[in-house]
């Protein structure tokens, strides 16, 4: 058997040995690289309009672009709470491939570099690894752009699910900071993050990369909560 013979073969075998029940709707999953979840209900997901971000009471917002892949709600939301919260990191390389592919296209112009934001060190005790920057890697991978993580934590802040919309901005405000050194002034920034909610930690994330030299700073992200 040749190599042209032997990779769908091998692919049969890994579907063979990767069955597992989809977990959205239950069926057999039989293609590694769907993750946890089956073709047909990425399919569904697939057929969503993605959603035009808004930010209520966020003010005149720092970032210059917001984009997201789907609304955070539904079979999505069930995605993005696996892969953030249950130990499900196969989900990593099938929702970076729909962030992509989906938030390219409303791209005016490539960034030179993809942002990851930092994680709390509480939060990566708890989950066991940073779900947001791993997702971050992969949109830089698919995009071939480089890969950086300029910004760190200015002082400790609460969790922001646990607050509302003010407490979000008051906790959020000069949470952040960019170092020195790590992109060149003038740089075009995408921040890439698993969800975008209120808008308020994006915003001091362009704020902190803008104070460094950044001349342009958008965001992308998996799924947007939308007020």
């Amino acid at each position: 058997m040749g190599l042209a013979e032997l990779a769908p073969a091998l692919g049969r075998l890994a579907g063979l040995l990767f069955q597992r029940p989809c977990l959205l709707c239950g069926a057999r999953v039989d293609e590694p690289a769907m993750g946890a979840a089956c073709g047909a209900c990425w399919a569904d997901l697939e057929r969503e309009a993605a959603p035009q971000p808004r930010f209520a009471g966020l003010g005149r917002p720092v970032f210059d672009a917001a984009h997201a892949a789907f609304a955070y709600h539904g079979r999505l939301r069930e995605l993005v709470h696996a892969y953030k919260f249950e130990a499900h990191p196969s989900l990593r390389r099938p929702l970076a491939a729909a962030l992509a592919r989906r938030c390219e296209a409303a791209l005016d112009a490539r960034p030179g570099a993809v942002v990851a934001l930092p994680l709390a060190p509480a939060s990566l005790a708890e989950r066991g690894y940073d779900a947001g920057g791993e997702l971050a890697a992969a949109v830089a991978g698919a995009w071939r752009l480089p890969l950086i993580r300029p910004l760190r934590w200015a002082r400790e802040r609460r969790r922001q699910s646990s607050l509302d919309l003010a407490g979000r901005m008051a906790n959020a405000a000069g949470s952040l900071r960019a170092v020195e050194g790590v992109f060149k002034a003038g740089s075009r920034l995408l921040v890439v993050d698993d969800l975008l909610s209120s808008g308020a930690t994006a915003q001091e994330a362009a704020r902190a990369l803008k104070e460094q030299g950044a001349q342009w700073v958008g965001v992308a992200a998996l799924a947007h909560a939308l007020a």
